[in-house]
């Protein structure tokens, strides 16, 4: 059906202008049945083979995208740039070490099965945010935390930007920055980028003066010893 769906179809789709995804599926039934008058052709054989749904059969679960992995020794399953970090307990813990299969839904749901055994699980995510009420309620890091937010605004800008990550991958970025508030940008405060400025120009001079002195020890023991004299 390659050349059907991926061809033939998107080109009426063009011919139709149609570009949304609500045009395209009011568009579909019309397709569909002018490609059964034009193309359909009446079975050679009426059996109808389709077998009954068993008992055992979630088609839910069967029609998701499914990856095996190997489970670490600390009960960690990593999965597509997320590391799932299994609970430990009598029923995991002799899973250590095996391979899993993880089943994720469309809607981004996912489950971690071992020998058809459901494994509880908390994702970790590598890439955390700073939250806005963290840098508001804390006096002493707010100016540290400002900076550290805006560094984290301008890498997921750039991380949104590559066409290397997928689009939930991206939903997932989004979601995180307006679970953590930084949803809109916003600059550091400048009072807050001034001190650390400060504290970074005050830093600095105290390992230049440091420098110097040792410097000034050294030749002082240098000239000592050229002249034969004993070092202070």
């Amino acid at each position: 059906m390659n050349k059907t769906l991926q061809d033939r179809l998107v080109k009426e789709l063009r011919l139709r202008a149609i570009s949304t995804m609500e045009a395209g599926n009011a568009f579909l039934p019309e397709f569909m049945a002018d490609y059964d008058r034009r193309f359909g052709r009446p079975a050679k054989n009426s059996h109808d083979a389709h077998r009954p749904l068993r008992s055992d059969e979630d088609l839910s679960r069967i029609f998701t995208w499914q990856e095996e992995r190997t489970m670490s020794r600390n009960l960690v399953v990593h999965f597509k740039r997320v590391s799932y970090l299994v609970e430990p307990g009598p029923e995991t813990l002799p899973f250590a070490g095996k391979r899993v299969r993880v089943f994720q839904w469309e809607d981004g749901r996912v489950e971690i099965r071992c020998e058809g055994q459901l494994l509880p699980y908390s994702p970790f995510d590598k890439n955390r945010c700073v939250n806005q009420g963290a840098v508001v309620e804390n006096k002493r890091l707010g100016a540290v935390l400002s900076v550290i937010q805006a560094s984290q605004l301008e890498r997921d800008k750039v991380r949104l930007a590559s066409k290397q990550l997928t689009l939930r991958e991206k939903d997932r970025i989004e979601a995180a920055r307006i679970t953590a508030g930084t949803l809109e940008p916003e600059p550091p405060a400048a009072d807050g980028l001034s001190e650390v400025a400060s504290f970074l120009e005050r830093f600095e001079a105290e390992q230049k003066a440091r420098t110097k002195a040792h410097n000034d020890r050294d030749a002082l023991r240098r000239k000592a010893l050229t002249q034969g004299q004993r070092p202070a």
